[in-house]
């Protein structure tokens, strides 16, 4: 059953950030019960104290981040929250329904828009052919059971022999001839293989991290040479496989006999990376990478199919060149997969990853086909796995596509930048008759939410989620409660919301993103450092700012902001319940 609720980031006591919105407290009119707060009352008073009538002090971290209030409007009628001070502090609220109670408030989210325009582009947008195939991969397993078999698997002489796969280039289907430029093996059995389309061949081979001067940046840039195709290779092994099937499973393997006649074999072991000019248009970004699953159907059943376990990963993002100017005026680039456009490529092919995998493990494995359609469960699974192995690709924060800021000199913000600066999705809405966000703000929600979930929760909720036979909400409930049982989405979503306004985490309560490791196999720690919105966003003037240098202690720590008149009303509707969070 579908549970409904509508987060409503607003900036009520706040600066907009640009791109509507207005500052200053907000007075709504009309008669309503009201409620006097004492901002500072309450900083003074402990951890579950009641600190004006209803106005609990859920979490009181004011001398090094945040304190957070909550109040239940339990009435029949709407209520005020009057927050009052002597110069009051900043505050930020976080208005949610109860359940069953649809929250329909206009959202004042309004600050977003410019965020995420100025970069568009870093979202993944899926080949048409791509998404109707995926999304009718349920039913075409339902109609062929225990149908008569199609004709044999043809591997001997189809792509893996000969270098040529049925790819989508801009929407067409087409076959893009290769060359095998890297392989690597794969834990447990099998080789991951990087093929390299033709036209994205760089001809002359060359040691990655070393100058590549100016006049041969235009031979050179957005191409693949061996090298590269090989450290994909290398990385996809080492660094994306080995957990990504430890923490949610395998890619592939047995299948109910009902389906293995019109599958690939059970045995099949080899992952294939096909990197070509997705869009094309010999430019960085656009459709970054996508995982077709055609290719694990036999070509009896889908004649393009493959026939085999296939990503496409765009080869102009991958093989981008970093591009800098010397004290001479002189331009030269650098390569390496640590780059800011090859990180975004392995960080993306982890997120295909995971959609690889669930298509096996939620659709395929238990004989009842889920439908691929549940966009929101997919895709935030996807980002949760892309966040946890891109932390461990990357651990300089500056590297990972999920947590760079945007700088002065260039570049772009990170998603989980991009995500404070928009709100009011409804996730489990995602791509819905009436689903008014937009695929950029949908995708930056999901990764702060998993992000949220994975910081307080830990990367152990992954596989119960993606192996299970449920879907939706379901799904990320049953891996919730694989480490806190009885765990609810709706709640999860609550704590999210007020954890993105935090200045720093509240571990004890599920509060903000703090530091969480998780013990692999063998014995490694995978850690997840722990991240604070206030590095990204200034929440004292509603911009987005560069990260503090480590060890600066926080910076809005009991800041006094004098706002006009000192006070400021928040509507909360009958059923609501309302989080207040002071800096």
């Amino acid at each position: 059953m579908k549970h409904t609720s509508l987060v409503v980031l607003t900036s009520l006591l706040m600066t907009a950030c640009g791109g509507g919105g207005s500052g200053g407290p907000t007075t709504l009119s009309g008669s309503f019960d009201e409620v006097p707060v004492s901002v500072g009352r309450c900083l003074d008073m402990a951890e579950g104290s009641e600190c004006a009538p209803g106005v609990k002090v859920d979490s009181n971290l004011a001398k090094d981040g945040s304190t957070v209030l909550t109040f239940e409007n339990n009435s029949l009628v709407a209520k005020d929250l009057v927050l009052t001070g002597n110069g009051i502090h900043q505050v930020s609220t976080v208005l949610m329904s109860n359940d069953g109670t649809p929250n329909t408030s206009a959202s004042q989210s309004g600050s977003g828009g410019l965020v995420l325009n100025r970069n568009t582009l870093m979202s993944n947008r899926m080949p048409s052919l791509v998404e109707k195939d995926n999304a009718e991969a349920a039913g075409l397993l339902h109609s062929q059971m225990n149908s008569p078999a199609p004709r044999g698997l043809s591997l001997s002489g189809g792509a893996a022999a000969t270098g040529v796969w049925n790819s989508i280039i801009n929407d067409n289907l087409v076959q893009a001839q290769t060359f095998l430029g890297g392989s690597a093996a794969l834990p447990g059995g099998g080789q991951v293989k990087v093929w390299v389309e033709n036209k994205s061949r760089q001809e002359t081979n060359f040691d990655w991290g070393q100058s590549v001067p100016g006049d041969e940046i235009a031979q050179r840039d957005m191409k693949i040479a061996p090298s590269q195709a090989q450290a994909m290779a290398d990385m996809f092994a080492t660094k994306v496989y080995a957990a990504a099937t430890e923490l949610v499973g395998a890619p592939w393997g047995s299948v109910p006999s009902s389906l293995q006649p019109w599958l690939l074999d059970v045995g099949t072991k080899d992952i294939h990376i096909v990197l070509l000019d997705i869009t094309p248009d010999g430019k960085e970004l656009g459709t970054i990478g996508y995982f077709w699953s055609a290719n694990n159907f036999r070509s009896g059943v889908k004649s393009y199919s493959n026939e085999a376990l296939v990503f496409y990963m765009d080869a102009a993002t991958f093989g981008k060149l970093n591009i800098y100017t010397d004290t001479n005026n002189q331009q030269y680039g650098i390569w390496r997969p640590d780059g800011l456009y090859p990180a975004i490529g392995m960080t993306t092919l982890a997120h295909e990853f995971q959609h690889m995998i669930q298509f096996y493990q939620k659709q395929v494995r238990h004989g009842n086909p889920q439908s691929a359609g549940d966009t929101f469960q997919n895709e935030t699974a996807a980002q949760a796995l892309a966040y946890v192995i891109g932390r461990q690709m990357f651990p300089d924060v500056a590297k990972d596509p999920h947590l760079r800021a945007a700088t002065a000199g260039g570049g772009f913000e990170g998603e989980f930048q991009q995500s404070l600066g928009y709100s009011g999705c409804q996730m489990d809405r995602w791509g819905e008759p009436g689903d008014a966000c937009t695929a950029e703000g949908h995708y930056s929600q999901a990764l702060s939410l998993a992000m949220y979930m994975l910081h307080n929760y830990g990367p152990g909720i992954l596989k119960d989620w993606i192996q299970s036979p449920e879907n939706g909400i379901g799904a990320i409930e049953k891996g919730l409660a694989s480490v806190a049982p009885g765990t609810r989405y709706l709640d999860v979503v609550r704590s999210w919301g007020i954890s993105t306004r935090m200045e720093k985490a509240d571990a004890g309560k599920r509060l903000g993103f703090p530091t969480k490791s998780w013990q692999m196999v063998d014995g490694t720690q995978l850690v997840l450092g722990a991240v604070s919105p206030g590095r990204y966003f200034n929440f004292q003037t509603g911009e987005f700012t560069n990260p503090l240098a480590a060890g600066v202690a926080p910076r809005y720590a009991l800041n006094v902001n004098a706002m006009v008149g000192g006070s400021g009303k928040v509507k909360v509707a009958p059923g609501s319940k309302l989080h207040v969070v002071i800096y």
